[in-house]
């Protein structure tokens, strides 16, 4: 939403003055995938709602950082692919599980290749009662995209940035649910946005949703 906690009580106030509609891209609060995500959780198909885990991984750049850009520059995203890619999955959990009422966790760089955080951990705490942990690694060997979420009765494991199947675990086996990617990713989202504006419904995503993923 923004790099400071400032810039974002500022963006808010302004449209609060303007008596103006505020919304943040995080799209996948309206794609069809992860609504199909939502349903499955919410049909008490896994059960209760017990932990969730996170595992988003990616190997660092071979060489030179600079093709990177802005992404791992501070001063323009203000911080490295934690706060690039972590935000969308955080705050497609938020959406899923509820606010998180309790953050706390490391953020480091072990790789040196440029200025913004390359590790991060984190454990987190669900107003539902969902107890989390979360890995971040920039400087991995390999390219991993997991979350999954733990239930009494069963697990549901999906990624986040990718389009193979869902995965639900249960009692019964091993069901995979195809839930493929639109052909424009934010188009589910800006149609949220024209009927919030024309009042015909309400987007899942603004100013408000936004900044509780920023303070996280």
């Amino acid at each position: 939403m923004a790099r400071t906690a400032p810039e974002r009580e500022a963006m808010i106030s302004a449209c609060d003055e303007a008596g103006v509609g505020l919304f943040v891209a995080y799209y996948r609060r309206a794609m069809p995938r992860f609504v199909t995500v939502k349903e499955l959780l919410d049909s008490g198909r896994i059960g209760p709602l017990r932990s969730v885990s996170i595992h988003n991984e990616r190997p660092a750049p071979v060489g030179d950082a600079a093709h990177e850009g802005w992404r791992v520059d501070p001063e323009i995203s203000g911080g490295g692919h934690f706060v690039d890619l972590g935000a969308h999955i955080l705050d497609l959990l938020d959406w899923l599980l509820g606010p998180v009422t309790h953050a706390a966790g490391v953020a480091t760089n072990r790789g040196g290749r440029y200025a913004a955080e390359d590790l991060v951990t984190g454990v987190f705490s669900f107003r539902s009662g969902v107890e989390g942990v979360g890995v971040w690694n920039y400087d991995s060997f390999h390219y991993k995209d997991q979350i999954e979420i733990i239930g009494t009765a069963g697990a549901l494991r999906f990624s986040c940035f990718t389009e193979e199947p869902l995965q639900l675990l249960t009692a019964r086996g091993m069901e995979q649910i195809k839930a493929p990617y639109p052909d424009t990713v934010q188009l589910p989202l800006i149609q949220t946005v024209v009927d919030a504006l024309t009042g015909h419904g309400e987007s899942p995503s603004n100013g408000q949703s936004a900044v509780r993923t920023a303070r996280v």
